[in-house]
């Protein structure tokens, strides 16, 4: 039996098919951006659990070269009559593009959830692309009085002011690490790429929240195993345990930079781009699924004058600060200004 969301990605509408369990999943995840069906979807994603998938035959058609979805999630592409299979490395799950539709075939609903993500966060990403928006790597949050990205360098404090802002002022968490902004008539919309959140076992532990939450908690369904020496949760467990819901996206009316004062002040003189954005090692960056061409998006424009219409279009604030215990007090500082 197969269930079906439509989600509201605002760069376009795509349809998941996909088994109950595939979608309990999913869910956790997707659920800000589902929405009731009222256009054509440009994509259509078809999830399936079939034992064995990831064994089948390789194609005896045109290699088309290896695709790279992740650093550790590698494939080899095929071309037969205008489809395309992709092929992993392990034997877990097989890709099929056919027009408008990707289907995905995996040995159990984990695997066929996870790569359905992968799907969807590349339709994200693509679009924005097409639509002259850019990946930007904060955290984003929304109040009644407007949305604001926190960004910084790893260490900065990101995700311990993102969450104080949660727990203190209760605001909605959009993303906590990876957004993608689109231009818009009333100003710059940050979307929320659908990711894992990572705490560090620390940072988790000075949430009041957090802390009293996983004291009784089942098993995480990210897994109890660090990642990185961070904890993972997914958007679902992560809003469940902060007491508020995820929102789909946010108009931004603020940029938070967080310097941490012994790793030095970020040059500023490179603008927003080296502040906000992934660079050339971006493991995203490329189009493994070829949407670029299947759904006619365009190619990447040049993104530097995005930076800077984003900056003069955008309040920036730079927060420095020496000792942990300051965060709360620099939350404190940005939902007072947000909220005037």
């Amino acid at each position: 039996m197969m269930d079906h969301l439509t989600l509201d990605t605002r760069v376009g509408h795509c349809d998941l098919l996909a088994p109950p369990a595939v979608l309990r999943i999913l869910t956790d995840y997707l659920s800000p951006l589902v929405a009731a069906r009222v256009h054509a979807p440009l994509l259509t994603v078809e999830a399936r659990v079939a034992p064995g998938a990831g064994g089948a035959v390789r194609p005896r058609a045109t290699a088309l070269g290896p695709r790279l979805s992740h650093p550790t999630h590698r494939y080899t592409a095929w071309q037969t009559d205008g489809d395309v299979t992709l092929l992993p490395a392990t034997d877990d799950h097989i890709v099929r593009v056919h027009g408008t539709t990707v289907t995905v075939e995996a040995d159990n609903a984990m695997i066929a959830a996870r790569v359905t993500l992968r799907v969807v966060r590349q339709f994200i990403l693509r679009g924005a692309e097409a639509r002259g928006g850019l990946h930007a790597h904060a955290a984003v949050l929304v109040s009644d009085s407007g949305g604001v990205l926190v960004a910084g360098r790893s260490g900065a404090g990101k995700t311990t002011v993102m969450t104080s802002l949660v727990e203190r002022h209760g605001w909605a968490p959009v993303a906590n690490d990876r957004a993608v902004l689109l231009p818009d008539p009333a100003g710059w919309l940050a979307v929320g790429v659908p990711l894992a959140w990572r705490y560090t076992p620390e940072g988790a532990q000075g949430s009041e929240r957090l802390r009293s939450a996983l004291r009784g908690a089942p098993p995480l369904r990210r897994g109890d195993g660090l990642v990185d020496g961070k904890m993972e949760f997914t958007p679902h467990e992560a809003s469940t345990y902060l007491g508020r819901r995820l929102a789909a996206a946010a108009l931004v009316s603020r940029i938070v930079i967080l310097e941490r004062a012994e790793h030095g002040a970020m040059d500023h003189n490179e603008g927003l781009a080296s502040i906000l954005g992934f660079g050339t090692d971006d493991p995203f960056v490329e189009d493994w699924l070829a949407l670029r061409d299947t759904l006619g998006f365009t190619p990447p424009r040049q993104v530097a004058g995005a930076w800077c219409a984003l900056g003069a279009a955008i309040p920036v604030e730079v927060h420095t600060w020496t000792d942990p215990t300051e965060l709360a007090g620099i939350a404190d500082v940005v939902g007072a200004r947000v909220t005037r």
